[in-house]
């Protein structure tokens, strides 16, 4: 099985998030006009949407720093 090779799991959790962020999540926010993506700039511009603002509220706090490097 030497020919196999081994994946990082860090940057495969990394790779399903950003999948799933551009073609999830993304999409659904943009559908109830929360926000604006060009997906050419990779731009997007919150419009504000008050259950976005009630679950960011509720949400606890998470480290990213780590995953803003890469």
């Amino acid at each position: 099985m030497s020919h196999l090779q081994k994946r990082d799991p860090k940057a495969a959790d990394q790779n399903k998030i950003e999948v799933e962020l551009h073609h999830i999540h993304l999409p659904k926010l943009t559908n109830m006009d929360a926000i604006e993506f060009d997906s050419g700039s990779e731009t997007i511009r919150y419009h504000g949407d008050k259950l976005v603002e009630a679950l960011l509220e509720t949400a606890p706090e998470t480290d990213t720093s780590d995953t803003l490097d890469s």
